[in-house]
């Protein structure tokens, strides 16, 4: 869970990136730092999230997206990257989102997608356009990482 941690720190800053300039550079370095750190450890999880996001960036069939379904991390990822295809969602927030998957369980990445919602919904209410995806993301894993402190 040290780990855990030590991500949130650049996924904040990402976020306020992500909310002063509308773009998170270094972001698939966050991706390739949290896959390589995962990976190891559980190597299940990081492969379906590295498929998943690959998935959502490439133009392959969805059939091939078929086998992922069956691993719960990768079920946000292929959300995100369903986004990203029809050009709803941006490339940075794949990149963010499938980190995320790597690092955390489940969860987590469902409640970083409940994160994103809320913030969408409160950005619309004081703003016009696109809302950022990361802070929305950075509330999610916050909130799971105290409700776990809590809880333990």
């Amino acid at each position: 869970m040290p780990a855990a941690f030590t991500f949130l720190v650049p996924l904040a800053l990402f976020s306020l990136f992500d909310l002063r300039y509308r773009l998170s550079p270094g972001i698939g370095v966050f991706f390739l730092g949290a896959v390589l750190l995962a990976a190891p450890a559980d190597p299940l999880r990081a492969g379906a999230a590295v498929l998943a996001t690959a998935w959502g960036l490439c133009a392959a069939p969805g059939v091939l997206a078929l086998p992922l379904l069956f691993h719960p991390s990768s079920w946000a990822v292929l959300f995100t990257g369903y986004g990203v295809r029809r050009s709803v969602v941006g490339r940075a927030d794949l990149f963010a989102i499938g980190g995320i998957a790597v690092l955390y369980p489940w969860p987590a990445t469902l409640l970083a997608l409940v994160g994103v919602e809320l913030c969408r919904r409160w950005w619309r209410l004081r703003h016009d356009g696109p809302a950022p995806a990361i802070p929305g993301m950075f509330l999610g894993v916050s909130a799971y990482l105290v409700s776990r402190l809590i809880v333990k």
